[in-house]
């Protein structure tokens, strides 16, 4: 199993900023918010990536299953 198969994706939360009603009170929780907005942007594309590389690890890895499977299905003893 590759590095990438064993790495944890883990899921980034939304920030706290976005919930509930009501505007910002001034510029400085529009700023932070902003700014927690773009953390979340970089870290749910991390997110993806991370899953999209456990995806293809996975179907590597299955693939090779397969093959030592077909291997010891033909007679061979030798197969890895």
């Amino acid at each position: 199993m590759s590095a990438h198969a064993q790495t944890y994706c883990s899921e980034p939360r939304k920030p706290y900023c976005i919930d509930g009603y009501g505007t910002f009170d001034d510029e400085y929780s529009f700023q932070s918010c902003r700014s927690d907005m773009e953390r979340f942007k970089r870290q749910t594309n991390d997110y993806v990536e991370c899953l999209s590389t456990a995806q293809d690890d996975a179907i590597r890895a299955y693939n090779k299953a397969v093959e030592s499977f077909n291997c010891h299905a033909s007679g061979k003893s030798y197969c890895f």
